[in-house]
């Protein structure tokens, strides 16, 4: 018996922490799949799901979340995690690049031949 409940004690303290949770989509209302979520203070990161759902499991403490989707804003969140989970929806807004005006010339001598 004193076996079996030292074999379940590791799982039992990972079952109580908490993390946080939500779901990420842009202004629009569309969910923005494979999104990614990054911990600062871990170094860590994950990406969300097909529908733009993630969770993440964290120790008790305070913590800044960046949320980065491709053509759009990183947002910088922080959170206080305690023992249970927080939920944590976001929505990033579009991020227009724009690019320099380059010409094209088939005159001069091409830079990759030296």
């Amino acid at each position: 018996k004193l076996m079996c409940l030292l074999l379940l004690v590791p799982y039992w303290l990972a079952a109580q922490n908490g993390g946080v949770r939500g779901k990420i989509s842009s202004s629009e209302g569309e969910t923005l799949p494979f999104a990614s979520i990054f911990v600062k203070e871990s170094s860590t990161g994950i990406s969300a799901n097909t529908e733009g759902r993630y969770e993440i499991r964290l120790a008790p403490g305070r913590y800044t979340l960046y949320f980065q989707y491709l053509s759009f804003q990183t947002q910088a969140q922080e959170v206080t995690v305690g023992e249970d989970f927080q939920t944590v929806d976001v929505v990033l807004t579009p991020q227009a690049i724009m690019l320099q005006e380059q010409t094209v010339s088939s005159r001069r001598e091409d830079p990759a031949y030296t």
